[in-house]
């Protein structure tokens, strides 16, 4: 049990310090890795609920360290606010009636998706590209992102703020915009998967709040430390193996 308890304790450390440092990659990160951990007691049902409901508290948390340290776009964030809450919404209710393996068949394409923007912006990081044309709709790319992070268990960073930065915005205060849209996700995510599933796994969820909590201000001291040029080439990175470990999984 304390080993476990541990186990869940690092996979929330670890998952928040990717998060927190580079703006994506939590949810994908903590239902990875407790699946990998405990393939046999932990389902994607349950890994994906475990992550929705310790994401209430860290996403909470470093909203607000964001908002102290002016990281945060108000009008970004009011222009995404209520097209994620529907998207959430929308997709919190569709996973909940129809079978997981829904969200399974649409993941080769998402992968297909990291694939192509972790290229651009290893160009951006390198200047290629220096002409920052904004192309994507910020409302509709909200509720995108959060009906995608609902069914498939994360997704928000790798969906929203990747394609926020491709267009061209401040990859700090995009970073800091995005995860106080995503608490409001998550909120909304949750309370769906409440009413409709009810709650369980609150021991797992207590271990995983508990790292991520704990490790923010680093991983938000990491946000601001890192130069910009090598903070996107690690974003692009951890979207390149993403969408080749998604892919490996699906179509192999």
């Amino acid at each position: 049990m304390f080993n476990d308890a541990l186990t869940y304790f690092f996979i929330g450390v670890f998952a928040q310090l990717i998060d927190g440092a580079f703006g994506m990659a939590f949810g994908i990160m903590t239902t990875s890795l407790l699946i990998y951990f405990y393939p046999n007691s932990i389902s994607p049902a349950v890994a994906s609920a475990v992550m929705h409901f310790s994401e209430i508290f860290n996403t909470g948390y470093s909203s607000y360290v964001y908002k102290k340290n002016r990281l945060i776009n108000k009008s970004m964030y009011k222009a995404m606010f209520f097209p994620a809450v529907i998207g959430a919404v929308a997709g919190a209710i569709l996973i909940s009636i129809f079978s997981k393996s829904f969200a399974n068949s649409i993941k080769p394409l998402m992968a297909i998706y990291f694939l192509v923007i972790s290229v651009i912006i290893c160009f951006r990081a390198f200047r290629l590209f220096e002409k920052r044309k904004r192309w994507m709709s910020v409302p509709l790319l909200a509720w995108f992102g959060a009906f995608m992070d609902s069914i498939g268990g994360g997704g928000w960073g790798a969906l929203v703020t990747s394609a926020l930065i491709v267009g061209g915005r401040d990859m700090r205060s995009t970073i800091g915009t995005s995860h106080a849209i995503k608490f409001v996700v998550v909120m909304v995510s949750s309370v769906t998967f409440i009413t409709m599933l009810g709650i369980q796994h609150l021991w797992i969820v207590l271990w995983v709040t508990l790292g991520s909590v704990i490790s923010v201000p680093l991983s938000i001291y990491l946000n601001n430390k890192i130069p910009k040029k090598w903070g996107l080439l690690v974003i692009s990175i951890i979207l390149f193996l993403i969408a080749i470990k998604t892919l490996y999984q699906n179509w192999i």
